[in-house]
């Protein structure tokens, strides 16, 4: 019995401590900041131009649009211009005009415009400009051969950068 008494004693005294344990517990908070720091971002991406097979005479071929996908983040601005390209000046009929070139020395003198309908020459003077939304936006300027005659067959080509700057 004796025994029994003193483990009564022994488990009432440990409910005691835990209550006063329970009662004294004390409890800090502390508050953290998230943050991100979003920089603004484009993509470009060209379609580069086919005219395909044309007649040596070029008697008439007319504009065809350039597709252009430009994708922003929301807000940020942007800016494409294209540089004069390889043969930039080199046709003496076409002296300001960018040209494809066969290799050989012949050439192709092509325009940019800022839209089909030709009004505004697209160049590093003229660039087009838009907004981001963050989504693919389709941008379509021109570009046209002129009527010129007489051109000796081969493929004809020539490389142009557009530059996108954007903040």
């Amino acid at each position: 019995m004796r025994n029994r008494s003193l483990l009564m004693t022994a488990l009432a005294a440990a409910g005691l401590a835990l209550a006063a344990t329970s009662a004294s517990a004390t409890a800090i908070s502390q508050t953290m900041t998230i943050t991100a720091t979003i920089q603004n971002s484009c993509l470009l991406y060209l379609n580069n131009v086919d005219f395909g097979t044309l007649d040596g005479l070029i008697t008439t071929v007319g504009s065809t649009p350039i597709n252009i996908n430009v994708t922003c983040n929301s807000g940020t601005t942007y800016s494409l211009a294209p540089d004069n390209g390889m043969n930039f000046g080199v046709n003496a009929g076409y002296p300001t005009d960018r040209a494809m070139s066969d290799g050989a020395g012949h050439t192709i003198p092509y325009e940019l415009w800022t839209d089909m309908g030709q009004t505004t020459s697209w160049d590093g003077t003229n660039p087009l400009t838009g907004t981001g939304n963050g989504n693919v936006q389709m941008i379509q300027p021109a570009i046209r051969l002129p009527a010129i005659g007489g051109v000796p067959a081969g493929v004809y080509d020539d490389t142009l950068t557009v530059t996108n700057t954007y903040n």
